[in-house]
């Protein structure tokens, strides 16, 4: 898991990655300080939740809620939710890709 939140952080722009259960449990991360790792995991889990209920969307998921400051986001398993939190400046399509590769390692990982 660490390989997967390091390889992430380098890419320009992400400003912490998180893992997490789907019950908003923190499982793992590397953020920057000012930034909340807890909250942002309850947040992710409360978003996945609310989009699998409401449009029945369990998997290849990709959100990205933006703020006026940053952005999250995150892709998850009926398992796990992996999380990036960037800057309004970054790359959304490096992300998107990086995201991606993240997840299908955590998969081989964690499971499905």
């Amino acid at each position: 898991m660490k390989q997967v939140i390091s390889s992430l952080t380098q890419v320009d722009g992400i400003l912490g990655v998180i893992i997490t259960g789907r019950d908003g449990i923190l499982i793992d991360s590397d953020i920057q300080t000012g930034y909340d790792s807890e909250l942002i995991s309850a947040l992710v889990a409360n978003v996945a939740r609310e989009i699998e209920k409401k449009i029945g969307a369990k998997k290849d998921v990709f959100v990205t809620l933006e703020t006026d400051k940053s952005r999250v986001l995150f892709s998850y398993t009926k398992d796990f939710i992996l999380a990036c939190l960037s800057s309004k400046q970054a790359n959304l399509g490096d992300i998107r890709v990086s995201l991606k590769s993240g997840m299908e390692k955590l998969i081989k990982i964690i499971g499905e």
